[in-house]
């Protein structure tokens, strides 16, 4: 708008002085003049109305209306930006959250609704402190608890059996939390009761399993004896192989022999020297052949006698024993002493279970883990029950002697290939997605000495060093028809891309997509 404006001037006019008398004319008065206010004189003009107004919830910006509670370029105040991989939520800034994940404002930035206990199902949804939430629900577990500042399981802590600070004898007693009450390594506990699972009929390796009335309980195990085998000591055996039981129930066979049709004999490696099975290139009562003795503190190798143990100690298989204290060769190298028993000064006794007897001869004692060392309430096999042992699934025995049975024992029975990288190129990865899944130290001694993966290497069949990344991958399928066997990934290998036509990180393999389950080019 333009205002004129217009300045007033003041004219004023100088006039002679009136001669009253010099034309005799009637003498006029001053001129007064006009006075100017001063005041301007103001032009209104058009007058301009500017942009229209922006709509509800909008605030003009620079670029335009902008919604500032989520527009990523002007975010809670105009010209704000945010940063690439977030958004406007709320007029702030916060992470763009992937997938599952939601933004509850944490931290943590991002969370998975699913599985998180202070956001289950949703935002600030926050699940008891001994509730677990899975799958967008709090659900509370039974056993769970708060013991001492930390949520345990009162089912299996030793510590907290059955309610806070009830503890299991786990050293002298051998005891274990069972379901909530301290029984026995070889005990369950039914209906509130230790119940001896592996024998007892009834409750045959778990609770309520009742044998039939032709059927025993061995190991936890109902068992009815196949054809060309019969029951030995609560087992079924086939007597014309078990050189425990050859030919019969309790018929062993001597030390180095073998059972073969009913018929105790040395292996055709062995020479038959008496009644004994020796090896003549390592035994040192017959180096070389039957009767051909080494002299004291000789050992046989290779078929002949070499001065080698020191004293004190005896060659046997090769190898020196203390023959005081060996149970595989107690007095002498011939002398194995048999179940539920141990070598004392060269002489197989009675065992007497305790931390450290290995009366069942498995290399392991009871302070090693070990939590079955007799024949009895754990079977009629201790020796096959020790911390060394893999967990067989659905037998009702707790065999690596970790106090977790059949499928609960997830590092030997269950799967550890979830979310594996399909080029990862570290081979553990690789055997996770194979099942093995246990790992250990080679130099592992006690409880920790079981089975298990030391070292893994990518390589060729000649031992050279596996360097084609792309010859690798670890798949939850190739094409539509190869499938793990087992959890969720399998190992690919080739020669060529390791994919198949869809599937990336390597590949894809630039091959059609049709029939890839069919070929055979992994």
């Amino acid at each position: 708008m333009r205002a004129l404006l217009f300045s007033s001037i003041f004219l004023a006019v100088a006039c002679g002085t009136p001669n009253p008398t010099g034309d005799g004319g009637t003498p006029k008065p001053m001129d007064s003049g006009v006075a100017d206010s001063g005041t301007p004189y103001v032009d209104a003009g058009p007058v301009d109305a500017g942009p229209p107004p922006c709509p509800s919830g909008e605030t003009r910006c620079a670029d335009g209306c902008r919604n500032l509670r989520n527009d990523g370029m002007n975010c809670g105040m105009c010209g704000t930006l945010c940063q690439a991989g977030s958004i406007c939520s709320n007029g702030e800034c916060r992470p763009n959250c992937m997938g599952n994940l939601v933004d509850c404002g944490g931290p943590p930035l991002c969370v998975d609704p699913r599985s998180d206990n202070t956001h289950c199902g949703r935002c600030g949804n926050a699940c008891a402190v001994t509730d677990i939430c899975d799958a967008g629900n709090c659900w509370n577990v039974p056993g769970r608890a708060a013991c001492g500042g930390m949520i345990v399981d009162t089912n299996t802590d030793n510590a907290n059996c059955g309610t806070c600070g009830e503890t299991c004898d786990t050293a002298d007693g051998g005891e274990r939390c069972s379901r909530g009450l301290c029984c026995t390594l070889q005990q369950l506990n039914c209906g509130g009761q230790c119940i001896e699972a592996f024998t007892d009929r009834n409750n045959c390796g778990g609770c309520g399993r009742v044998c039939g009335s032709s059927q025993v309980c061995s190991n936890g195990v109902c068992m009815n004896c196949a054809a060309g085998s019969q029951q030995c000591n609560d087992r079924c055996v086939v007597t014309t192989n078990d050189r425990n039981n050859c030919g019969g129930c309790n018929i062993q066979c001597g030390f180095g022999q073998e059972c073969v049709n009913s018929m105790c004999r040395c292996p055709t490696t062995l020479l038959t020297c008496g009644t004994e099975c020796v090896d003549r290139y390592t035994n040192a009562a017959h180096c070389g052949g039957c009767g051909m003795a080494c002299q004291v503190g000789q050992i046989c190798t290779a078929g002949a006698c070499q001065n080698a143990c020191p004293a004190g100690t005896t060659q046997c298989l090769n190898r020196c024993v203390d023959a005081q204290v060996t149970n595989t060769a107690c007095g002498n190298c011939n002398t194995v002493c048999g179940a539920g028993q141990e070598c004392v000064s060269g002489t197989c006794t009675t065992c007497t279970p305790g931390p450290t007897s290995d009366c069942d001869h498995d290399g392991y004692t009871q302070a090693d883990g070990d939590c079955c060392d007799t024949p009895g309430a754990c079977g009629a096999q201790p020796e096959l029950l020790n911390p060394g042992a893999f967990e067989v699934p659905n037998n009702g025995i707790d065999d690596n002697c970790n106090g977790l049975i059949d499928q609960l024992d997830v590092l030997d029975v269950g799967p550890c290939d979830q979310g594996i990288p399909s080029n990862s190129p570290d081979p553990i990865d690789a055997a996770k997605a194979m099942e093995i899944c246990r790992t250990v130290d080679a130099g592992a001694t006690g409880a920790d000495r079981t089975w298990g993966l030391i070292s893994a290497q990518w390589q060729h069949a000649n031992g050279q060093p596996l360097t084609f990344a792309n010859g690798k991958s670890i798949r939850p399928n190739y094409g539509t028809g190869w499938l793990p066997q087992r959890g969720s990934s399998m190992v690919v290998i080739s020669s060529g891309m390791a994919s198949d036509a869809t599937q990336l990180n390597p590949g894809p393999n630039g091959g059609p997509a049709i029939n890839q389950s069919l070929t055979h080019n992994t």
